[in-house]
Formats: C-alpha cells, structure tokens, sequence
C-alpha cells in the first residue's frame, strides 16, 4: 500500500504564528519554536519510512525555512484555500490520486515520531480511518484509505468539539475507524510543559 505523509505547517513568520505562545515566548520565540516543530515533524515523518512527505505549505513555499527541508528529501506543495477542513480536505484527495492511503498531520506536538506514525501505518491496514486525539478536545493526525469530504465539513475547527465531530461523522457513514492514544499538541502557554527544553533556548 503506497502512502502519502502529508505535514501542515505555517512559515515561521514572527507574530504570524502561533500567536497564543506569544504571552509566553514572545513574537520571536513563538516563530522560532514554530520552525523547531515544523524541522522535528518532517525529519520524524521522514524517518518513519512509512511513505513520501511532502510539506504543505502556508501561505507558500518560498520561505527559506521550507526551502531548506527540501535538502531531506520532502516535496513541497502550497495549502489549498479554505478554512483548514477545506484545506485539509483538498489535500487528502489531491493525494488519493497517486497514493492509495493518506496520513495528514500537524506540527505541533512533539509525542508525534517515528514509532507512533508506524503504529498509525499499521492501524490504517485494519480499518478506514485512523486518528490521533488531542487532549484540547481536537485531533494532530488523521489517516485515511479512501475521501470522505463530509469529515471536514460542519466542524467547529479550534474547538473541543472537533474530535467528538468528527466521530459522529464517521458513525454516521458506517466507516471503520480507530483512535490512538491520546497526545497534546502545543497551543497555549500552558502547553509548553510539554515542549522539549532545547526548543525553547535561544
């Protein structure tokens, strides 16, 4: 089964991303931890061996940040337009055209590596839909075999509804799904006990 590892990421703009760090780290530092995510999710998605990455992108490529992760080996793509269930949703079918499975994922939680995305790989060859819960109430991964657009659709995005959603959806459609365990992905200043302390030096 051919697999397409998809990363979302923002550039690592000073005060364009995440911006709720920023009481905490600062505009600087919020972008800086940003690009340390971004680096951390493409070389573990890489190291997986479980599929070929590819970058996607916001709001484009040309940062240098993303061109320099190329050296590793990933493809680079811009995200699509849209909320981010649009966006996600555009690219995991986008991906289903060459690919015949698809794991999406974010870049900010540092408990996603190599091992639990071979655990998602494995999942996904048992049932249809695999995801990986956040603690916030939302979800850092989703896997799936084939499209289901009505997944990314009516969701409350940034709320702690979005996985309890997203089950109902999958319910609803009779499609096998699992969950992992689940992780924290890193939103808010109290998050950051859960960031690895040589991401936040300067």
């Amino acid at each position: 089964m051919s697999t397409a590892l998809l990363v979302f990421s923002k550039a690592p703009v000073a005060g364009a991303v995440k911006t709720r760090l920023i009481p905490a780290l600062g505009a600087q530092g919020a972008a800086r931890l940003q690009q340390r995510m971004t680096r951390w999710m493409v070389k573990e998605a890489v190291a997986s061996g479980v599929g070929e990455v590819t970058l996607c992108c916001a709001p484009d490529c040309t940062h240098p940040d993303f061109q320099q992760l190329q050296q590793m080996g990933v493809r680079l793509q811009q995200q699509h337009v849209g909320d981010i269930g649009q966006r996600m949703s555009l690219a995991i079918d986008q991906a289903l055209q060459q690919y015949s499975s698809v794991i999406l994922m974010g870049c900010d939680c540092p408990q996603l590596d190599r091992e639990r995305l071979q655990q998602v790989d494995q999942a996904l060859q048992q049932v249809e839909v695999v995801l990986l819960p956040a603690e916030d109430g939302g979800y850092v991964l989703i896997a799936m075999r084939g499209s289901l657009p009505q997944l990314f659709e009516g969701i409350d995005w940034s709320s702690e509804r979005v996985m309890t959603q997203t089950e109902a959806v999958l319910n609803q459609h009779g499609v096998s799904w699992k969950a992992l365990p689940t992780v924290t992905d890193i939103d808010r200043p109290e998050d950051l006990i859960n960031v690895p302390k040589a991401w936040l030096d300067e």
